[in-house]
């Protein structure tokens, strides 16, 4: 799935003095991996600082601090449904309590506003501490990826051999510069995500670097939407601040230029399709401030 990043590629190739496209791969692969670094420093190594649409927490899924808990000091932006059992359930409960219709849903605004955020604190007082175990939370959260243009899509389509998406008049004001994102998030067929933007072909259509039908097909239904700041049930969502943004590319730039004992320059890619080892890299302190105010702040 396309990954969030918490810096746009741009700057830092700005901030490098690179031009061209040649290394923007790597680049982009050290700014995952200073993203990824961000995460731990908050506590959060299985996702959560970077936003995540749709996030399903099961309350016995784990003995740690409950996910629940942190929708009061994370970039909450909206919660989905709210499942509550009237006694302890495992997880296959809270899932057959959805397929009966029996989901409670209190909050019916996808932007979470104080009042929301009230009733949430109400949940937690009277069923998380008087009765564990008895509510399951699917919400969106999370810093969103400020690479991502904001062109808000209702009526799309995908052509799957050329890897365009089409929408009348969607991208007249929209000028593309390399490591442009589109965050889709929804549509018929579609893999909710954000994807990369190789080129835009006109006012009406983008070409995208990656695919983003489930099945690899065109999809032509016309409900693929995108995340716009701003837009109808999207206000709550939030970019990284600029010093966290500051951070993530000192780290990504630290990542880039260490150098292994013959000098070569090595990158540690931290995924799964293989990685070079590195010698001496460090957490840069801008990264490690960042994310501490940040922590201050929410």
């Amino acid at each position: 799935m396309p990954q969030v990043l918490l810096a746009k590629l741009a700057d830092f190739k700005a901030d490098g003095k690179w031009s061209g496209t040649d290394i923007d791969a790597d680049l982009l692969r050290c700014l995952a991996r200073a993203s990824s670094l961000a995460e731990q420093l908050a506590g959060l190594p299985d996702g959560g600082l970077r936003r995540v649409v749709g996030r399903v927490e099961y309350p016995t899924a784990s003995r740690q601090r409950s996910e629940l808990l942190r929708l009061n000091a994370r970039a909450l932006e909206s919660v989905a449904e709210i499942v509550q059992l009237y006694s302890p359930g495992t997880d296959a409960d809270f899932d057959a309590a959805v397929a009966a219709g029996n989901a409670l849903a209190p909050i019916t605004q996808y932007a979470i506003e104080s009042a929301e955020l009230a009733t949430l604190r109400r949940i937690y007082n009277n069923w998380y501490r008087a009765w564990p175990n008895c509510i399951r939370v699917t919400y969106t959260a999370g810093l969103a990826d400020p690479a991502r243009i904001k062109v808000a899509l209702a009526t799309a389509t995908w052509t799957q051999a050329t890897k365009t998406l089409t929408q009348v008049g969607a991208f007249a004001n929209y000028a593309h510069t390399p490591g442009d994102k589109i965050a889709i998030e929804s549509g018929t067929g579609v893999t909710a995500g954000t994807y990369p933007i190789a080129s835009r072909t006109g006012d009406d259509a983008v070409v995208l670097g990656e695919s983003l039908s489930t099945a690899g097909v065109d999809l032509v239904t016309g409900d693929i939407t995108s995340l716009s700041a701003g837009a109808s049930g999207n206000s709550g969502v939030i970019d990284p601040s600029e010093d966290l943004q500051e951070g993530v590319i000192r780290q990504a730039m630290t990542l880039y230029n260490t150098s292994d004992t013959s000098g070569l320059e090595k990158i540690d890619l931290g995924d799964a399709g293989g990685s070079y080892t590195t010698r001496g890299t460090r957490t840069h302190p801008a990264l490690t401030a960042a994310v501490q105010r940040y922590e201050r702040v929410i």
